[in-house]
């Protein structure tokens, strides 16, 4: 992993993946290693083929406040950025527990690596829609399991 620093910004980087962050040193490392994890899981468990593609770079600002500039509308909690040459995840990365929203962007640069990414963008947005249509938002799914 290096290391780059300047303005209270540094830059982390794997052969996968390049951090740049003004968030806390004791989260970072840490999001790099749970998305190399997530990384392994998609090509050894789901059969997706090596990307051997640009690293994926991630934004992640050190607050919600700090984010909320950069947000793409009121309810994005971090989103993905699919551009030709680089792929983007943008997400705020104040606390450990952001690691499963950097998980779901994550899920996105793997399908639109896989070539099925205009679909299934559009089946997710679809199920959000459909949610807050009959709910007062979305519905965790995961309730219904336990």
């Amino acid at each position: 992993m290096s290391a780059r620093a300047g303005d209270g910004w540094f830059e982390l980087r794997t052969p996968h993946f390049e951090l740049i962050t003004n968030a806390a040193e004791r989260y970072s490392p840490g999001l790099l290693f749970h998305l190399e994890q997530l990384r392994r899981l998609f090509l050894t468990q789901a059969g997706a083929a090596e990307d051997t593609a640009h690293p994926v770079r991630v934004i992640a600002f050190r607050s919600e406040s700090e984010y909320a500039r950069y947000r793409i509308d009121d309810a994005a909690d971090a989103y993905y950025v699919g551009a030709p040459g680089r792929d983007y995840i943008v997400m705020p990365l104040s606390h450990a527990g952001a690691y499963h929203i950097a998980a779901h962007e994550y899920a996105h640069v793997a399908v639109h690596r896989s070539g099925r990414g205009d679909r299934a963008r559009t089946v997710h947005h679809r199920r959000w829609r459909a949610d807050a249509a009959t709910t007062d938002g979305p519905v965790d799914r995961r309730a219904a399991i336990a």
